[in-house]
């Protein structure tokens, strides 16, 4: 409401709780006529995704998912379109993007902290395997770009095909499967708007980032999703992409996983010994962000 959003804002709610009266009426009062809600119950995330794909699909030429505490600015949307519309070799377009530590107080959110979400970046190689060796080396969440909806639609229909457990936590690993496809579909593009505000929470997908002591067993669960993250590269690109190895795929699955699981003792060390000075910086970083984006933070804080 606060942001004068124009575009269609569908939720798709799968908890156990059917609030769909109670949401539309308060919808309604606030003359708000582009918004739509469906309870589905037992839907998982992807799952979830699917059916909201297949409302729009014949109707909307772009979509973006969000979380329940992830807001999109309508600016880097609207720039992100109208960049799509010029450059028809794209498949997916983002901007700058900030995760904040929220405490809700009734209706209103309090920010604790700021960081960058993602730094500045783009996927521009033509060749499709040097671009899934780009996310896969720098993974980052694409499904939170903004990108075409059939294509996009097709992508979470044969990732659910795939993947058939539908609970929150096997979400990671359609997450990540569905990344790695946009990033195969075509270039993705950065814009200068701003366009994100995540909210940041226990169990993030793919939130790998300084987490040194992550089990190592995981390394067996992690090659078992990365053959299934094959089959379906070989279902969906084998056409497409000459020479189509998925031994030569999930090798490089694997190398990253590893790399990721296995920090030397002498690196978790020197982790501890910065920790003084990474807080610091984290903590200047997020008064900056904090400042930056407080036109944003208005809406909803």
């Amino acid at each position: 409401m606060n942001s004068n959003f124009t575009g269609l804002l569908l939720f798709v709610d799968s908890s156990d709780l059917d609030r769909s009266v109670e949401f539309m009426a308060y919808a309604t009062s606030l003359e708000k006529t582009n918004i739509a809600y469906y309870h589905i119950e037992n839907l998982g995330v992807h799952q979830a995704i699917e059916f909201g794909l297949n409302l729009i699909r014949n109707s909307y030429k772009y979509v973006v998912i969000s979380g329940d505490d992830d807001f999109h600015l309508p600016k880097g949307l609207y720039d992100s379109a109208s960049f799509l519309d010029r450059e028809i070799e794209y498949f997916a377009v983002c901007g700058p993007a900030i995760i904040s530590r929220f405490r809700i107080d009734n209706t209103k959110a309090k920010i604790l902290s700021s960081s960058n979400y993602w730094t500045k970046r783009a996927i521009l190689d033509t060749d499709p395997f040097n671009r899934f060796n780009t996310i896969v080396r720098d993974y980052y969440n694409l499904e939170f770009s903004l990108k075409h909806v059939g294509k996009y639609s097709e992508i979470v229909k044969e990732v659910n095909s795939i993947f058939l457990d539908s609970s929150f936590k096997a979400s990671t690993t359609s997450e990540y499967c569905s990344s790695v496809a946009i990033a195969l579909e075509g270039k993705i593009a950065w814009i200068d708007s701003p366009f994100l505000i995540r909210g940041e929470h226990l169990l993030r997908p793919n939130s790998f980032s300084g987490n040194a002591n992550l089990d190592l067993n995981l390394q067996g669960e992690l090659h078992k999703r990365n053959l299934l993250i094959g089959a379906f590269i070989q279902k969906r690109y084998s056409d497409s992409i000459p020479d189509f190895s998925i031994s030569e795929y999930c090798t490089i699955l694997d190398a990253k996983d590893e790399s990721q699981l296995c920090l030397k003792k002498s690196e978790i060390e020197k982790i501890r010994i910065l920790n003084f000075f990474l807080r610091v910086k984290r903590r200047s970083i997020s008064i900056y962000l904090r400042l930056r984006y407080r036109r944003y933070f208005r809406w909803f804080a």
